[in-house]
Parts: structure tokens; C-alpha cells; sequence
């Protein structure tokens, strides 16, 4: 074609026209996202750039959203937006899950370095290098305390919804205001003493004396200070009933409900130790929870329930359980608050010393049995607010008086002094107070003890040795 041909004013017109539909076709349609690129990037995975160049850019990325965090040995990603915020993990430990690729497409897109480009999310194989990287993880904000109502700092400073950089806690959920209670008159009967919505939650329940009423209000404080009570141990909670349907699974059910907006899922006791950590890991994996419910602890024969994953886990600072089919482990921080119910059931020693017993006590045919009150698990979803609020109240009240430490004895010490602290500074001096006897019915040592000990005293007139009365409160002396 002659130069003054490709020169002519059409043949401009006609090049800029077709330079304009190709740009057309990449403008932004109505609703498209302008997000971030990263340029040199192939879809399997490899780059004609330094592939560093784009770890760096994409951790980059990832790090300016404000809404990727490290927690525990795990990458997790806030969804949602307003009450529908949650935390989903795109990472466990170092195994990547199968929608981070996806999810983090909302965030950022890739594209080849050519004339041509083509346009992708990015690869998974990039993604599974880059949220195990050290230098990804280092740039990442950290979650030391998630949850899904407001959290006591280490000074014991209430904080409400969104990120705290400071003291690294997360919480998604209501903006609560604690309200105390006034004077209590301790010589009412203990449900009486409780605050209104407390009240009417417990209210339903056969809780076999006060002090198992007062371990029941414990658990929901612990719960909601739970973050106090990582580095430090907290006891886990025994709740044995005197035979089956007399509510001990409902109250766990209850407490996960006040704690997290939702009714937790239940874990089904078996005497095989790796099943059940594999149970429990399974459990931890699916959503974050504040609330490890193992129902139903029985073994055939009357054997003691005994179990070396929960025996180490429950106290340990970090929740670990190996991943099934690989030589990783899965970690988290050990917030959660952890049930065993059980029916008349021996425990080992170790479990007994442990835990707090919460016991639940109905004679007759539990079939016939009517709740007092509201049906809890409605009753502690509609009410939760108003519940956390008098929990924080109790809290405030402590705080107000100068924050005491408890006097009942337990082999988690600061948890006994703190809880206890803030139960008999409100009016539940009762605290523990079944700690004794609960031990002796749930050890089988102590019960083996007292069978040899009164199988002495009728052969030989030997004088009685009263077991209960020479253990310290809590469990055996270790």
C-alpha cells in the first residue's frame, strides 16, 4: 500500500477505531471491580518476572485490605460485613484450603506480561506458597483473642467490635454496655441472687445444690474472660447428670449459645483417643467456636472415661492435633471453654482434678420433665445481649471493689482465684464449694480408696478414714 495510503485521514480514523474497541474490551463493566494486578503472573503458577517481586506485591495487597490475619498457626480471612462479619480460614497451619485461591480473587487479579495479556484469579499454586511464605505471614496483622462478642483486655478494659492492633484481639459482633447489679443479699437462695436474664436461663435446669448453680454461672464467666485463661489454665467443665434427659447437653448447648450467637455442634465421646481428636479437630477446623462440647462420656462396663488428647489439650496454652494424612499439626490459641457431660460417670484423675463439676440431679422419669422457665437454647439466643451484659456487669462490680482474689483451692489457681474473685465479690461464695465431694463420686482412685478403706473397716473394726475429708479441694495434691 503506497505511504500516502496508510497515511490518509480514513486509514487514521480506522486505526484509532479499532485501538478504541480494544479498549472497550477492557474497560470496567457496570459492577466489575478495578482491583489490583499483579503483572507477569501464568496461570499454573509460574512468572516472566521474579516471582519474589509478586510475593512481595501480593503480600502487599493482602495486608492493605485489613482483612487478613494471622491466628494461631493459621491464615484466616474476615467475610461478611455488619452482623454477618465472621472469620473463615483460608490456611490450617500450613495446608491451604480449597476456596482460598477464590476467596482472595476478591482482592486481587493476575494478568501475563504480553501484548495479549490473559486475565485470571490468581493460581492456587501461587496462593499456597504465598500464605505459608515467613515473610507473608510477618506482614500480616495478628489475632492473639477472636471472638463474637466484646473481650476483656489484660487490664481488663472492655472492648467492643472491630480490630484492636494493641492487644490484638478481633471481635465480631454487638457493642455491648455491661450493667451491674446492686446489693445482694447473700442469704437469699442462690437463684434468686442471680441477675434477671441469668436467672431466667439457669432457672429451667436441675442443678443438684447451690454450689453446682454457682459452678454453672462460672462457666458462662469463663467463657466470656476466656482469653484470661491461655497462658494460665482454666478448668474444664465436668457436667454429670444422675441419669439420662435431665438437661447437662442443653446446658453446654446454652453456654456456646451465649458465647457465640449460635448453638455450638456437639462432639460424640469414644473411647478411641485418636478418633476423638480427630473429632475435635474436625470441630475446630469447620468455624471458629468458643466452646468444645464432647457429649455423652461413657464407656461399656462402667470403665473410668479417660482421654490423653483432652487430658493435654484442655490446660495446654495451644490447642495441637496432628492433620489427618499429613506430619503437620493444626494450632490455635486454647480460648475455648471446654464440656464433658456424662451420666453418673468415673473419670480418670487427671480429668477429675481438672475440671469443675457442674451436676444436675432429677428424680423420677426425666420424659415428664418440664422446664421452669423459657426453653434455654431460644431463651439464650434471643437474650444473649442482655446475658453478656450481666456477665460484664459482674465484672464491672469485681472491678469496682478492687478486684479481689478468690479463696476456693483449684489446681488451675489463677483461674479459681479470678473467677472465684469476681463470683464471691458479687454475692456466690458457693464457688467450688461441691469441688470435695464431686471428686471423690468422679475418681476412681478416690473411689477405689474408699471401697479397700471400708472393706478394712468391716473385716477389722479398723477405725473409718474419711477419704473426702483429707483431699484438698479441687483434686489430689499432685
Amino acid at each position: 500500500m503506497p505511504e500516502q495510503e496508510r497515511n490518509s485521514l480514513g486509514m487514521q480514523f480506522a486505526q484509532r477505531f479499532g485501538q478504541a474497541r480494544r479498549e472497550l474490551r477492557q474497560a470496567p463493566r457496570a459492577g466489575a471491580r478495578d482491583l489490583p494486578r499483579l503483572i507477569g503472573l501464568n496461570p499454573n503458577g509460574s512468572a516472566s518476572v521474579p516471582i519474589e517481586n509478586l510475593y512481595a506485591d501480593a503480600t502487599r495487597i493482602l495486608a492493605e485490605t485489613g482483612k487478613v490475619f494471622v491466628y494461631g498457626d493459621n491464615v484466616a480471612l474476615e467475610v461478611g460485613a455488619g452482623d454477618t462479619l465472621s472469620l473463615q480460614r483460608l490456611t490450617t497451619g500450613c495446608d491451604v484450603g480449597p476456596t482460598a485461591s477464590a476467596l482472595l480473587a476478591n482482592y486481587m487479579t493476575c494478568e501475563t506480561s504480553s501484548e495479549s495479556p490473559t486475565y485470571f484469579p490468581p493460581p492456587s499454586k501461587f496462593v499456597a506458597t504465598l500464605l505459608v511464605r515467613g515473610p507473608t505471614r510477618e506482614a500480616l496483622p495478628r489475632i492473639v483473642t477472636y471472638a463474637r462478642r466484646p473481650v476483656y483486655d489484660e487490664n481488663f478494659v472492655l472492648r467492643g467490635p472491630g480490630y484492636n492492633a494493641e492487644e490484638g484481639i478481633l471481635v465480631h459482633g454487638l457493642d455491648i454496655e455491661p450493667i451491674m447489679l446492686g446489693d445482694i443479699d447473700v442469704g437469699k437462695p442462690i437463684l434468686e441472687r442471680l441477675p434477671p436474664r441469668i436467672r431466667a436461663l439457669l432457672s429451667g435446669f436441675y442443678f443438684r445444690e447451690a454450689a453446682d448453680v454457682a459452678n454453672g454461672l462460672a462457666a458462662l464467666l469463663t467463657g466470656a474472660l476466656s482469653n484470661h485463661f491461655v497462658r494460665q489454665p482454666k478448668a474444664s467443665n465436668n457436667v454429670d447428670a444422675n441419669q439420662p434427659g435431665v438437661g447437662k447437653t442443653w446446658l453446654a448447648l446454652a453456654t456456646g449459645a451465649v458465647l457465640d450467637g449460635e448453638l455450638p455442634d456437639l462432639i460424640h465421646y469414644t473411647a478411641d483417643d485418636e478418633e476423638l481428636a480427630k473429632r475435635v479437630l474436625a470441630n475446630l477446623r469447620q468455624r471458629p467456636t468458643s466452646v468444645l462440647i464432647i457429649d455423652n462420656a461413657k464407656n461399656r462396663g462402667g470403665a473410668e472415661i479417660s482421654s490423653p488428647c483432652v487430658e493435654a489439650n484442655s490446660m495446654a496454652p495451644n490447642i495441637t492435633l496432628r492433620i489427618l494424612g499429613k506430619s503437620v499439626n493444626y494450632t490455635q490459641p486454647n480460648d475455648v471453654l471446654w464440656f464433658l457431660t456424662m451420666n453418673q460417670t468415673k473419670v480418670s484423675p487427671d480429668l477429675a482434678s481438672r475440671g469443675m463439676p457442674i451436676r444436675l440431679y432429677f428424680e423420677g422419669d426425666p420424659s415428664t420433665r418440664v422446664f421452669d422457665g423459657p426453653n434455654p437454647l431460644e431463651f439464650a439466643l434471643a437474650y444473649r445481649a442482655e446475658i453478656l451484659a450481666e456477665l460484664f456487669g459482674l465484672v464491672e462490680l469485681w472491678k469496682s471493689r478492687g478486684r479481689p482474689l478468690g479463696t476456693r483451692r483449684h489446681r488451675c489457681e489463677y483461674w479459681a482465684q479470678t473467677i472465684g474473685g469476681i463470683l464471691e465479690a458479687c454475692g456466690f461464695p458457693e464457688f467450688l464449694g461441691n469441688a470435695a465431694e464431686a471428686s471423690a463420686a468422679f475418681n476412681t482412685e478416690l473411689g477405689d480408696l474408699a471401697a479397700m478403706a471400708e472393706t478394712i473397716v468391716r473385716s477389722s473394726n479398723v477405725p473409718a478414714y474419711n477419704v473426702v475429708a483429707q483431699q484438698t479441694i479441687g483434686g489430689i495434691d499432685e
